[in-house]
């Protein structure tokens, strides 16, 4: 990893991750609630974003770093967008970086997000949790061998796709955080009001 890389693929990253594409299209709705429909398609173009500024990284140095630097930003800075007053999920931009790279811990996260809406209570929020918690937990212990295996970039280090995935993890799971404390008041108000 050279200072080029590290100063020119955040700054990319952070360029995609400012295009506030919802702010875009409730502008052009009148100010209107998005339907489902139009959210999904802003999800599908955050996270082209994340791909394309992945692949500049890789195109431009051919390092495995220079394309996770570049993914990890543009959908940390999609995610805690200023310019979209923190409203933007941030998933379809976590989903494109992870998918720039490797399929692997998105089947991990639908494993685990499943198991967790199942078992743990049927809402979202929750399967949210048990998937990035999950994904986080389960990634740097995988075989090195099914790494490699599934890899779309190749990376030298397992310590670098590992440090890849945690800050993902990490983003969703701050941008989430306000939902599983909403589902933990309500259980334990729950709880509370079952005992009187």
């Amino acid at each position: 990893m050279n200072l080029i890389e590290l100063l020119m693929m955040p700054g990319i990253g952070m360029l995609f991750g400012a295009i506030p594409i919802e702010d875009f299209m409730r502008r052009r709705n009148r100010f209107e609630e998005l339907s489902a429909k139009q959210r999904i398609s802003a999800q599908a173009v955050y996270a082209g974003l994340s791909m394309i500024s992945a692949f500049i990284g890789m195109m431009v140095f051919g390092t495995f770093s220079a394309a996770a630097i570049g993914a990890a930003m543009t959908a940390l800075f999609s995610t805690f967008n200023p310019f979209a007053r923190f409203r933007h999920s941030g998933i379809g931009a976590v989903l494109g970086a992870t998918l720039a790279v490797s399929p692997f811990p998105i089947l991990l996260f639908a494993v685990m997000y499943a198991t967790g809406y199942g078992v743990l209570g049927k809402k979202h929020a929750i399967g949210m949790m048990s998937g990035i918690l999950g994904t986080i937990l389960l990634v740097p212990t995988t075989p090195h061998t099914i790494l490699k295996s599934m890899e779309f970039i190749p990376f030298l280090d397992i310590s670098e796709h590992t440090v890849f995935i945690i800050i993902l993890g990490l983003t969703l799971f701050v941008k989430n955080l306000p939902d599983i404390r909403i589902v933990i008041l309500a259980a334990m108000q729950e709880k509370y009001s079952d005992e009187d």
